[in-house]
């Protein structure tokens, strides 16, 4: 009986969203996994949604990591990844979903965080996606 109402609790848990696809432009750290420029499609690889598989199938490169929620004032207008630029180096801070307050947070990897201590300036750099 449970596994057979396991689909149903999957269905409701995430609703309409099984991933975005993002044409990215550049290269990107994830995970301490470099990603490459291209189609890169975020789904939830657990389904409370805690764990996030990110994948770009053309080069054949797929990277988990773990995904901390947090709740924004408002709700997105455009699903996000949301970017941190340290001179030529990105690297994936987080995601959000149109209509929803809620945004996934990307750990910080080792790269980044010593950046961030040698005071590198940063930017944040946005790329709008598409629900797959």
């Amino acid at each position: 009986m449970m596994l057979m109402t396991m689909p149903l609790w999957a269905a409701s848990r995430l609703g309409s969203y099984t991933g975005i696809v993002a044409q990215v432009p550049f290269e990107f750290v994830v995970g301490g996994k470099i990603i490459p420029a291209g189609e890169c499609i975020v789904q939830p690889a657990t389904l409370a949604e805690e764990t996030m598989l990110i994948r770009n199938a053309n080069a054949k490169v797929d990277a988990f990591t773990r995904a901390s929620t947090a709740e924004t004032r408002k709700a997105a207008g455009a699903n996000a990844l949301i970017f941190h630029k340290y001179g030529d180096r990105y690297f994936l801070s987080a995601i959000q979903l149109e209509g929803t307050r809620t945004i996934y947070e990307m750990p910080q990897s080792r790269a980044e965080a010593e950046m961030k201590a040698q005071k590198v300036p940063s930017v944040e750099q946005t790329v709008f996606t598409n629900l797959q």
